[in-house]
């Protein structure tokens, strides 16, 4: 009867099937924003729904919190430690917050149902943290200020640590609270260890910071403030290169083979070689014709590139998309120091000349909306209409922009007719 008892008491009792019904329905929404065919985006993407688990999940542990606060559980003669008495009140809040993230990984896998590898462990773990993380932070604070503060704090201080960093400078900050994840991964790129590890180090900050507080002696709480403090400035440290974005280069290998090119392709991409491999070999061969040489390798792996060109493909790509991705990483993308400190004459040569190159490589110019403006597209058709050394001329002549503040372009096509000078 008092098993009955105290499950009927717990807030966790009344709270999992709504967190889990409305986790349940926002993955469903954010499911078709996600990468599809790869583990790690789905899981990445996940994260979204730590808006709701981890403030519920603070909130739910307050009010556990408050309820020890007003049986006065601090005057009582109890055997256990007050950390282990801490873990034991909060422990269904967190299965009720494994429940939550297990749900919310659920919800965004049909992304990627059919792919090779599972979700993403160390993802996981981060969000487990961080949600541990908040939970014990909203016992403490229901331990040490009345309900009716402790649980509108939880939940709303919850909320806002995970909402509001995203929208400031520095970028650093975003990297602490687990929710820059969001939007990641391409099928080349996975998220970034230190943002796993500054995320993950900040909520082991929170929890043993609370944690040794709540022993309510004196060293000890010079050891949870001691504590926080250290590894609160480790996972800044480890945060601060970080930029806005909390993604990296893909480890692991691609694998090659073929010929005119060789292709290199992620393990998601491989139910797509046929198609890659014909799309890229009709455009090596159009593109032979006018005289544009290419590597013989390419790759869908970033890091390298060096010798080869980077094409970023979806798991099963259109093969008008696999051309466009070939011409866009046949045209340096890189952008001078210079065009930051003033005028750049090439701002437009990179659009023209990747448009020219795209309809050289066989891509019809009704195919090219989105890729360049009417206007670019109109004078790359007028350019295909040169000789093929003509074309060529007109392509080194616009590429050269592209390096300096100082060449100016010659996007004009007139001007590389016979006769012109």
């Amino acid at each position: 009867m008092r098993t009955l008892y105290s499950w009927r008491t717990r807030a966790e009792t009344y709270a999992t099937a709504p967190l889990l019904a409305l986790v349940l329905l926002q993955g469903s929404a954010v499911v078709g924003t996600t990468t599809p065919l790869y583990w790690t985006a789905a899981t990445a993407n996940a994260d979204l729904m730590l808006f709701i688990v981890v403030p519920v999940c603070a909130a739910v542990a307050a009010w556990e919190g408050a309820r020890h606060r007003i049986g006065r559980i601090d005057t009582m003669t109890i055997v256990r430690r007050s950390w282990q008495v801490a873990l034991v009140a909060v422990a269904p809040t967190l299965v009720m917050g494994l429940l939550g993230i297990a749900a919310a990984v659920a919800s965004t896998a049909p992304a990627a149902v059919g792919a090779p590898g599972l979700p993403d462990p160390w993802l996981i773990a981060v969000y487990i943290l961080v949600m541990a993380g908040h939970t014990v932070v909203g016992y403490g604070l229901g331990r040490w200020l009345p309900p009716a503060l402790a649980l509108p704090i939880s939940l709303a201080g919850s909320y806002v640590w995970l909402a509001y960093p995203a929208a400031i400078e520095p970028f650093w900050i975003r990297h602490l609270n687990g929710l820059s994840f969001e939007g990641c991964c391409t099928i080349d790129r996975s998220p970034s260890p230190r943002a796993l590890l500054a995320t993950a180090v900040f909520a082991v900050a929170l929890g043993a910071g609370v944690l040794s507080a709540l022993a309510g002696t004196r060293r000890m709480r010079a050891v949870g403030g001691a504590a926080l403090t250290v590894l609160s400035i480790v996972a800044v440290t480890v945060a601060l290169p970080l930029g806005p974005s909390a993604d990296a280069p893909r480890g692991g290998s691609v694998r090659c083979e073929g010929s005119k090119p060789v292709l290199c392709l992620w393990p998601e991409q491989e139910g797509s070689r046929g198609l890659v491999h014909a799309a890229l070999a009709s455009s090596y061969a159009r593109l032979a014709d006018v005289g544009m040489p290419l590597p013989a390798v390419v790759t869908a792996r970033e890091a390298e590139a060096r010798d080869a060109i980077f094409v970023g493909l979806a798991a099963r790509p259109e093969p008008r998309d696999v051309v466009l991705s070939l011409v866009a990483g046949a045209v340096p993308g890189t952008v001078p120091d210079c065009a930051t400190r003033g005028e750049w004459p090439g701002a437009n040569s990179h659009v023209a000349l990747t448009a020219w190159l795209a309809l050289a490589a066989g891509v019809p110019a009704s195919d090219l909306d989105g890729v360049a403006p009417p206007e670019l597209i109109d004078l790359a058709s007028r350019v295909r209409r040169l000789s093929n050394e003509r074309q060529l001329a007109w392509y080194h002549a616009n590429l050269a922009p592209l390096q300096d503040c100082t060449t100016q372009p010659r996007l004009d096509p007139s001007a590389f007719q016979d006769g012109a000078r």
